[in-house]
């Protein structure tokens, strides 16, 4: 990621303002700021990208404001300048020792906006890192979008105190990408996988309950979407393991109906699995669920070859899984036999649990794995939908070699009998289908 702070320094005055109708702009240093007599200098400005460029908080709102039909905004690998007092569009700050959300934000309003996109951006006060008196580094600005009228929202880049206020009430689609922080790549944190060993030094207690909190409230901005896509450092990091949290930070998406989520899991998948069904928890009506699992130890580079390594490892064998699952064919080899496989075990945190989007509304499930072993944490997982799911239609795999389809085939069709009985009257078998990269 580059970060140059741009090499031209512009005036808004000085663009064609009453003709405008698209404002691209990549590497300016500064905007000048429009003059405050002008009441609508761009009437017909729709949309609006700044790309590697820094701006006083002030000087883009007034941009925003001035601009009555702006509906698309992209901000990308940006540094908003924030004024050094509580000034224009600063509400205040919050109690940095503590690891609640804060109730003060940076404000940013878009009243028009349908389509807005922040993807590498910093709030940034008098430095870049905000630390208090002994150095020690403080929790990222918090940050408030009032766009009222918005329809997707597109988000990648560290973890921060976030909110959508109020939340658009026809909002279709929200994108989140949470990437690590700086030197946390491939950073070890306690789970119940591990709970037999020591802490670390780079294990914080309270950074991780700070970033578990912020989490849960960054999601709950987007309780009125109908489709969410996530992706995580690691679902470990997400999961609320008590009640009584899950109490007090787990939302209600009650309008959602497809969940896309992708992160790493360590290998028993323990924790994961909690995450798993803390989102099952919050979605009642959900239809259509595609999850990407990633082995911890299959990607220690997180945030650098993380697309690489997903396109590499899909790859090599994905042409013989999908001509196993589609012709339903078994090896005649005795070691694929189900004598010589192990039968997946249940995973405690799902299977002893009663999830209301699995009993009346979860037809499309699709789970992309590495298949190491006819025990991980993806056939797990497969088994688990097979047997719970009673509504499922089709179910989608990709498991990345060529045992896949060898294993599936039998296995499914066990899990698939075991599930007959608790289906919903009238509810057909599903399908099993290869996914389509």
């Amino acid at each position: 990621m580059s970060w140059g702070v741009g090499i031209l320094r512009l005036s808004l005055g000085s663009l064609p303002s009453e003709t405008l109708r698209v404002l691209d702009l990549t590497g300016c240093q500064d905007l000048v700021a429009l003059s405050p007599a002008s009441a609508s200098p761009f009437p017909q400005l729709s949309s609006l990208r700044l790309c590697h460029c820094t701006a006083q908080l002030g000087t883009l709102q007034g941009l925003v404001d001035a601009a009555p039909v702006l509906t698309a905004v992209h901000l990308e690998f940006t540094i908003i300048a924030l004024p050094d007092d509580d000034g224009t569009g600063s509400k205040g700050y919050y109690d940095y020792g503590t690891c609640e959300t804060p109730t003060e934000a940076v404000l940013l309003r878009f009243p028009t906006a349908t389509v807005i996109v922040l993807e590498g951006c910093y709030w940034k006060e008098k430095d870049l890192r905000r630390r208090d008196s002994n150095g020690t580094e403080l929790p990222d600005m918090p940050v408030e979008i009032d766009a009222p009228r918005l329809r997707r929202f597109t988000y990648k880049g560290r973890l921060r105190p976030f909110s959508l206020s109020p939340e658009p009430l026809d909002l279709a689609r929200a994108d989140l990408h949470f990437v690590p922080r700086h030197g946390e790549v491939g950073k070890k944190t306690r789970s119940h996988d591990d709970y037999d060993q020591a802490p670390t030094p780079c294990c914080d207690p309270g950074h991780a309950e700070r970033d578990l909190v912020n989490f849960w409230r960054f999601l709950g901005s987007f309780t009125t979407t109908k489709e969410l896509s996530l992706r995580v450092n690691a679902l470990e990091h997400i999961a609320v393991l008590t009640k009584a949290r899950r109490i007090e930070l787990l939302p209600t998406f009650r309008r959602l109906e497809r969940l896309n989520l992708r992160g790493l899991h360590r290998p028993k998948g323990m924790t994961a699995a909690v995450a798993i069904a803390n989102l099952l928890r919050c979605c009642p009506s959900l239809s259509d669920l595609h999850i990407v699992l990633t082995l911890e130890s299959h990607d220690t580079e997180y945030g650098y070859g993380e697309d690489c390594f997903l396109e590499r490892k899909f790859r090599s064998d994905r042409g013989k899984s999908i001509h196993l699952l589609t012709s339903g064919r078994s090896s005649p080899s005795a070691y694929y036999d189900d004598a010589g496989c192990g039968e997946a075990a249940e995973i405690p945190a799902l299977s002893r649990l009663s999830f209301d989007c699995l009993q009346s509304s979860m037809k499309r499930v699709g789970l992309q794995f590495r298949l190491d072993n006819e025990n991980c944490f993806g056939v797990k997982l497969m088994k688990f939908f097979a047997e719970n799911a009673m509504v499922l239609e089709e179910m989608y795999i990709d498991g990345g070699n060529e045992k896949l389809g060898e294993h599936v085939t039998r296995k499914l069709e066990r899990w698939i009998c075991n599930s007959s009985v608790k289906r919903k009257p009238g509810a057909s078998s599903f399908v099993v289908l290869p996914i389509k990269r």
